[in-house]
């Protein structure tokens, strides 16, 4: 079966810099408190929807996380991503972490996806 690259979506890459892994950064800890998401859960076959809140409670950003390798990618729509990947780096700070869009990555949908994970948001879809 065929399938669609879904261009509305974007892939950005949390990963620790090479100075970072030296000193035991981990994107993990980073998002940990940020995302409405256990990052203890992500794993790299099982995509899990997770959400960037406001101080008070707002959903600012919704998007799926998933692991690859130690680095965290992050599904968001494409025309949010850049205000995400801003929104992420404000609670950078001194952490030796990069969060850039993965260009290298696309997002595809097909009906045939036996080997793939399902859609938590609707079953039908696989």
């Amino acid at each position: 079966m065929s399938e669609t690259r879904l261009n509305q979506r974007a892939v950005i890459r949390v990963s620790a810099t090479e100075a970072g892994k030296e000193q035991g950064e981990d994107c993990r800890d980073f998002l940990q408190g940020l995302v409405t998401q256990n990052i203890a859960s992500v794993q790299e076959d099982a995509p899990q929807w997770a959400a960037l809140l406001s101080a008070q409670g707002k959903v600012l950003f919704d998007f799926f996380l998933w692991a690859d390798g130690d680095d965290i990618l992050i599904d968001a729509e494409r025309e949010h991503a850049e205000d995400l990947i801003k929104r992420l780096k404000l609670y950078r700070l001194r952490r030796k972490i990069t969060i850039e869009m993965d260009l290298a990555m696309t997002v595809h949908w097909s009906l045939d996806a036996a080997d793939q994970p399902s859609d938590p948001w609707f079953a039908d879809l696989g």
